[in-house]
């Protein structure tokens, strides 16, 4: 088996550097996860609180994806999210929903 030019000075920075590609920025054994919650149809606060609700079993560094086709969350969650004092990813209208990305940050 032979890698391209480009692959190989990867394989060999990651040995030099003693990378370990099975374990998270933070040391730990698990990779941060996506969760997704599909609030479509449902109003102000039902996105909001399932969105704590999963915040609250997730692990520091997991992203919660919120789909909500309520126009407030696109206010309402950025501002709870500052407030929470965790880190909003990004806020965009994606056709007949909005799709709000938080990651957990304590």
């Amino acid at each position: 088996m032979s890698l391209r030019p480009d692959c190989f000075v990867v394989v060999l920075l990651a040995r030099t550097l003693d990378w370990n590609f099975a374990t998270a920025p933070d040391g730990s054994n698990s990779m941060p996860e996506r969760h997704k919650i599909d609030a479509r149809g449902a109003y102000c606060p039902g996105p909001l609180m399932e969105l704590i609700a999963t915040l609250r079993h997730s692990e520091i560094g997991d992203e919660v994806e919120v789909w909500s086709s309520d126009k407030g969350s696109a206010s309402d969650i950025p501002a709870w999210v500052a407030k929470a004092r965790h880190e909003l990813v990004g806020v965009n209208q994606e056709g007949d929903h909005w799709a709000i990305v938080v990651r957990k940050a304590r």
